[in-house]
């Protein structure tokens, strides 16, 4: 028997539990509920942080909602539980990107093609490739307005068409290879796996 969104919320209210989460978090996705789901997030950083499974269908719920900072925040904490969690690292290389990081993205989402050969990892590591020269030349907010287009929350996930971002300029080595050339900095995943390990 199906439950509406709102008979869900009602019930996870009342017992806000691992499994109850799990499925207020995917009738959200499905609804879209953008306060609602902004309390369950916050309730799962609170008081299931420790559930890799709950905190993928709560980020997942906030990605659907459009919910970006949250939706990294829980990621971030899912990738220290389970850091070589190929689903967890392109989700949040996919948040990233939508936020206008296409640098740290791309960071990301090598690191989830080391783990995972995931058709959908690949597809959003070219498009942060495709967007560094964009975010160099005009900033975080044109890579983020340039994905909100291209790449609407509401559409399923899907391999790159040919061609979907050829506004972009297409000098991604050079742009690559200008940022290589600088001294790296220490990257904040690498760092928390390391201090997991």
């Amino acid at each position: 028997m199906a439950h509406s969104p709102e008979e869900l919320i009602a019930r996870w209210r009342a017992r806000p539990d691992a499994a109850s989460t799990l499925a207020v978090a995917d009738a959200l996705r499905r609804a879209r509920d953008p306060s609602a789901a902004a309390e369950v997030a916050g309730h799962v950083e609170r008081s299931l942080a420790s559930d890799v499974g709950v905190l993928t269908a709560a980020a997942r719920m906030c990605l659907a909602n459009g919910l970006l900072p949250e939706a990294q925040q829980l990621l971030g904490l899912g990738v220290k539980l389970a850091p070589r969690s190929g689903i967890l690292l392109r989700l949040l290389g996919e948040v990233q990107l939508r936020r206008g990081d296409a640098e740290r993205a791309e960071k990301t989402l090598e690191r989830a093609a080391r783990v995972d050969a995931d058709h959908e990892i690949r597809a959003w590591l070219e498009r942060a490739r495709r967007s560094l020269p964009l975010q160099v030349r005009e900033g975080a907010r044109a890579v983020a307005d340039h994905v909100a287009v291209a790449h609407p929350l509401a559409d399923a996930p899907a391999p790159p068409a040919r061609g979907d971002d050829d506004e972009l300029d297409t000098s991604v080595r050079s742009a690559r290879d200008e940022r290589r050339a600088r001294p790296r900095e220490d990257d904040d995943l690498d760092t928390q796996v390391r201090s997991a390990r």
